[in-house]
């Protein structure tokens, strides 16, 4: 690990989350970002990183989809990447700007993590909630 990054094959990240993914969302996730550009660029190269950016897709379904992954992973051994300012999950009393990210760990693995994001409106400036 070097500057908080762990060295990754792109390969091998991409080849666990198939393997583990809900096979009915599989259509709506979207790998963006560096391990998806190393991926493509470099294969089989280990590459520094420390997350695997998705985007759930189409915007209508990404919280049914989101919630959906995140309690399969969940139940399969999956944990939440904690950090200091974000220790745990939001509740009905956290402001939406605090929100956290769903970050999840695969079992065993803390070298990087999954990140489900949603795409944004077209022209959406506003904080994302």
């Amino acid at each position: 690990m070097i500057d908080g990054y762990s060295t990754v094959r792109p390969h091998e990240v991409l080849t666990e989350m198939a393997e583990t993914l809900p096979e009915e969302v599989k259509e709506n996730i979207i790998i963006i970002g560096s391990l998806a550009a190393a991926y493509w660029l470099l294969d089989r190269t280990g590459v520094r990183t420390k997350d695997v950016d998705c985007v759930l897709t189409p915007r209508i379904e990404a919280v049914d989809n989101g919630r959906l992954i995140a309690e399969k992973l969940l139940n399969s051994g999956w944990e939440q990447k904690k950090t200091e300012e974000f220790p745990g999950p939001g509740d009905e009393h956290t402001l939406d700007d605090r929100l956290p990210a769903v970050r999840l760990c695969p079992p065993g693995n803390k070298n990087w993590f999954l990140e489900l994001l949603t795409e944004p409106e077209p022209g959406q400036e506003e904080d994302k909630k």
